[in-house]
């Protein structure tokens, strides 16, 4: 049989464990930031603060102390060094941006060039530089889930085309694009465009295009009658290799 001291050492462990998620480990010094402030093994090099609330460091190198006070999951540290709840943050630690303005941006102290923007997300192709967090000062960055567009707007994914500012010459083409409003003349197509025919394989293009062309708008296939409609609106195959064939002629 083990010792009785053996039975309240585990059990004191097992509590540590299930509350920080993490092996408790043994600081030199007592963590000061309150109750919620633990001696763990391996605490994060990027803790949450206060200060990193809306933009917390991303991503965070795998590195850490032996051992450290951290504060407890859900709990971030505040100026006075205490382990609180993000709702008891003090408003004056919030950066203030005065030129920062649009409902989807943000006041940051961090910036995060990881992040990507409408230009990657249009140009996945084109090569990106490289990828830094700085936390030297203000930044205003876009809300989670928006992307920074041409026009300097922090939009949805599915927006970033109506808010690109393409620098291409105004394109002639040879017939007028008859697909509806989303058919455009551009003059720079792509050589495997997006149809309602091939919208689930998984075909190899060359990045190279076609000049003066009609191109359906970001988001949106071409039909087998030659509109351009949103993808799930593609109308179920019915015309024969030859209906199309003398369609598109």
């Amino acid at each position: 049989m083990f010792p009785l001291t053996f039975y309240y050492i585990t059990a004191a462990l097992l509590i540590t464990k299930v509350t920080s998620q993490k092996e408790p480990g043994i600081c030199e010094k007592p963590c000061e930031g309150g109750v919620h402030d633990l001696c763990v093994q391996c605490p994060t090099p990027c803790p949450k603060t206060c200060d990193n609330l809306n933009d917390p460091p991303s991503p965070c190198r795998a590195l850490c102390m032996v051992n450290g006070c951290e504060c407890e999951d859900g709990f971030v540290r505040n100026a006075k060094n205490q382990c609180v709840p993000p709702s008891k943050c003090p408003g004056k630690n919030t950066p203030s941006c005065p030129n920062c303005i649009g409902p989807n941006k943000q006041c940051s102290r961090c910036k995060n060039s990881c992040r990507k923007t409408c230009k990657e997300i249009l140009n996945p192709l084109e090569p990106t530089g490289p990828c830094l967090i700085s936390c030297s000062g203000k930044f205003c960055t876009c809300k989670d889930n928006y992307y920074l567009a041409d026009d300097g707007e922090c939009v949805l994914e599915e927006d970033c085309y109506a808010h690109s500012n393409p620098i291409e010459p105004s394109p002639i083409c040879e017939k007028p694009c008859n697909g509806g409003e989303h058919d455009k003349c551009v003059s720079c197509g792509s050589r495997c465009p997006l149809t309602c025919d091939n919208l689930h394989s998984n075909q190899m293009c060359t990045a190279d295009c076609v000049l003066n062309v009609c191109r359906c708008d970001h988001g949106y296939a071409r039909a087998f009658d030659g509109r351009c409609v949103r993808p799930e609106k593609c109308p179920a195959k019915t015309h024969s290799c030859q209906e199309k064939y003398t369609k598109l002629k």
